[in-house]
C-alpha cells in the first residue's frame, strides 16, 4: 500500500504546486477602480495651474474691459453726431480679432495643461498601482468603457490623497 502512496506521491505534488499556482495567480489579485474625473478634479497640481489661469484671466479681463468701455465710448459720440464710423468701425474689427486670438490661446494653453495634469495622474496612479500590488486600475468617466463595480473596489479616496502626496513631495 505505502508503495502506491508513494507512486502517485510526485503526480499528487505537481498537481497541487500546480493548483496553488493557478490560485494565486487567477484569484488572488488586487483590481480596483477610480472615478477618473473626480481624481482630476481634486488633484492639487491641477488647483494650482487653475488658481494661474484665473488670475490671468481675469488681468486679461481688466483689459478687454477698458477696451469695450472705449468702444461704447465711440459710439455713444456717434449717436450724438460728434464721433467717427470708419474709427469705431475699425477699433471694433481689431477689438474682435484680438479677443478671438485671446481665447484660442487660452484654450490651447488650458489643453496644454490638461494633458500635462494627466500625464503627471497617470504616473502616480501607475505608482500607486506598483506600490500596492494591483493588478489592474480602471478608470469609470461614465463614456461607456466601465459601467459597474462592487464600490469596495473604489479606491479613488486612496489615489487622490497618494498623487497629492506625491505631488507636495512627501
Amino acid at each position: 500500500m505505502l508503495q502506491k502512496i508513494n507512486k502517485y506521491l510526485p503526480f499528487v505534488t505537481i498537481f497541487l504546486i500546480i493548483s496553488l499556482s493557478i490560485y494565486v495567480i487567477y484569484f488572488n489579485q488586487k483590481f480596483g477602480y477610480i472615478n477618473s474625473s473626480e481624481v482630476f478634479n481634486q488633484y492639487k497640481g491641477k488647483i494650482e495651474i487653475e488658481k494661474r489661469l484665473t488670475q490671468s484671466k481675469n488681468m486679461n479681463k481688466v483689459f478687454f474691459d477698458s477696451l469695450q468701455l472705449e468702444l461704447k465710448f465711440l459710439q455713444q459720440d456717434i449717436e450724438k453726431g460728434n464721433g467717427d464710423k470708419v474709427l469705431l468701425q475699425q477699433k471694433y474689427t481689431k477689438y474682435s480679432m484680438m479677443y478671438q486670438q485671446y481665447e484660442e490661446s487660452q484654450q490651447q494653453e488650458i489643453d496644454k495643461y490638461d494633458a500635462q495634469i494627466w500625464g503627471q495622474i497617470n504616473q502616480y496612479v501607475k505608482e500607486y498601482g506598483e506600490k500596492n500590488k494591483y493588478k489592474y486600475i480602471y478608470g469609470m468617466n461614465g463614456n461607456g468603457s466601465f459601467m459597474y463595480s462592487n464600490e469596495g473596489d473604489n479606491i479613488t479616496k486612496d489615489v487622490v490623497k497618494y498623487i497629492n502626496e506625491k505631488y507636495e513631495g512627501k
